[in-house]
């Protein structure tokens, strides 16, 4: 049984997602003792877009649960609807403007707990301990006690957008939302993200951190990202790196234990660098160099991507893409 209510991304390379079981309970201040008893709670918060503010940043904190990050429709600025335990928790939202910058937190905290968790997922803070194996499936019993948190942003103003989840099924749909930084946490989750469209405003850096993860990550040449960064533990990683590129770009990938499977769009020139530890690596369209493997139109492509891999155990499959 997968954590969302529909298919998420499949274990391509079998791999378990390894975490520490008792430590996530512990991060997500879940006690299993207390799971039947359930007092579900509806809240939402929702802000029009004509807030005097030029841009703003916005943190989600989610423990456990579905969460799911969408453009929202006509005048808003952002759309937050919440379900959740009230036994167990209570949300938060915080909003302020300072000097035309908005800053607003949403998420959830545990009745009993003095927050500590939450920081420590936020600043990705957490230990993978590959003696405690927890599989994604085995988190099938928070299914029918996890809440959902559902966010719409509006398209009108730039957005820093920190995300923290801890065991979370996500989708995160940020075709034609202005993101000009996007920073991913991820303690032990299956996470879809995707840009059916191009960002509006140029994007700084796309950071993703992911203890035990599935990640598919769809059209990230929508993405405009200048850097890429992302660093994983254990999980299976799908980066399609299709879209409308209109500049270059440069990224890190550096996995422990998984596959990894780069989609390059046949239009941009790519050069790969890569170190890795009993790792079999497949790019048959790529010519190897000096120091490493680029697309064959690399001196002549009008947009680069420049990528840095360093994995440790697993595969790695570079495929160029129509």
């Amino acid at each position: 049984m997968s954590l969302s209510h529909t298919p998420g991304p499949t274990h391509k390379g079998g791999v378990r997602a390894a975490v520490g079981g008792l430590a996530l309970l512990a991060l997500i201040g879940l006690r299993p003792e207390s799971l039947p008893g359930q007092d579900w709670t509806e809240f939402r918060s929702s802000r029009q877009a004509h807030v005097v503010a030029e841009s703003f940043v916005l943190e989600i904190v989610y423990g456990v649960g579905h969460l799911s990050v969408e453009p929202a429709e006509g005048d808003l600025l952002y759309d937050v609807r919440m379900r959740y335990d009230a036994e167990q928790f209570k949300p938060v939202r915080q909003w302020s403007l300072n000097e035309g910058r908005g800053q607003l937190r949403v998420g959830l905290t545990t009745l009993d707990d003095d927050g500590d968790w939450i920081s420590a997922l936020a600043s990705g803070d957490f230990d993978i301990d590959p003696e405690l194996s927890l599989d994604l499936d085995d988190l099938k019993d928070f299914d029918e006690s996890a809440g959902t948190l559902e966010l719409k942003l509006g398209r009108r103003l730039p957005v820093d957008l920190k995300l923290s989840a801890g065991a979370v099924a996500t989708e995160i749909a940020l075709g034609g939302v202005a993101v000009s930084r996007l920073e991913l946490i991820t303690a032990a989750s299956e996470t879809e993200l995707s840009f059916d469209d191009p960002n509006p405003v140029r994007m700084a850096e796309l950071v993703i951190r992911a203890g035990a993860a599935e990640l598919t990550a769809e059209r990230l040449g929508n993405a405009r990202f200048d850097r890429f960064d992302l660093k994983g533990g254990v999980g299976d990683v799908v980066l399609d790196f299709t879209g409308e590129w209109d500049g270059n770009a440069t990224g890190t990938v550096k996995m422990g234990l998984g596959s990894l499977e780069l989609k390059i769009p046949a239009e941009i020139g790519v050069w790969i660098q890569k170190s890795s530890v009993l790792t079999s690596f497949s790019a048959p369209d790529l010519e190897k160099v000096d120091g490493g493997y680029r697309s064959t139109n690399w001196e002549g492509a009008e947009h680069k991507l420049e990528l840095d891999l360093k994995t440790a155990f697993g595969t790695i499959a570079v495929e160029i893409v129509p």
